[in-house]
């Protein structure tokens, strides 16, 4: 709680502007390792957190939004040419699907600022991360059955599974944010 507290202090003051106008009114930062190790640890203990929430309060409307999301995401990791652009706002779109069952706004909205300070690592290496994105189909497919396993244990309401499976999707990222900033 100790680190989710310092996270707090931390980026919120750093999000008080709009992304785009944030990126234009600072200079760059230097990342660290540590930087993005912590980040993805916090993002990944707030949406496990919030899966748990979601498992214990969502109804079918949520599981139903699950499954749209899930279903248009799919359909981008399985294409023979995925649009970069596109994916990113699906993949989203489906983590935050599997969230907004757990009603709480502003723990939404510290997993939003979170996302957005992992957004600002892919920034750092887009042109990157899209060539690799082009080149290489096993990731998406890897991606989407972990995608689907996630849902799975969302729709049994196993909490504990569906925990892990987010924890082990989140940080399993980290390594490779890491190889394409040279940390």
């Amino acid at each position: 709680m100790k680190t989710l507290f310092f996270l707090l202090t931390f980026i919120s003051p750093f999000f008080l502007c709009s992304e785009e106008v944030h990126i234009a009114c600072s200079s760059p930062i230097e990342i660290t390792r540590q930087d993005v190790i912590s980040v993805y640890e916090d993002f990944s203990y707030v949406e496990q957190l919030l899966v748990g929430l979601a498992i214990q309060k969502g109804d079918e409307k949520w599981e139903a939004k699950i499954k749209s999301s899930l279903d248009e995401l799919s359909t981008i990791e399985k294409s023979e040419n995925p649009d970069v652009d596109l994916w990113f706002e699906k993949n989203y779109a489906f983590h935050l699907a599997i969230v907004e069952g757990c009603n709480s706004s502003s723990l939404i909205e510290l997993r939003n600022e979170l996302y957005l300070k992992l957004k600002q690592f892919t920034a750092e290496c887009k042109s990157f991360s899209e060539m690799q994105f082009k080149t290489a189909k096993d990731p998406l497919i890897f991606n989407n059955e972990e995608h689907v396993a996630i849902s799975k244990a969302i729709f049994v309401r196993d909490e504990i599974k569906a925990k892990e499976l987010v924890h082990a999707h989140i940080l399993g990222h980290c390594d490779e944010m890491l190889e394409l900033l040279h940390l």
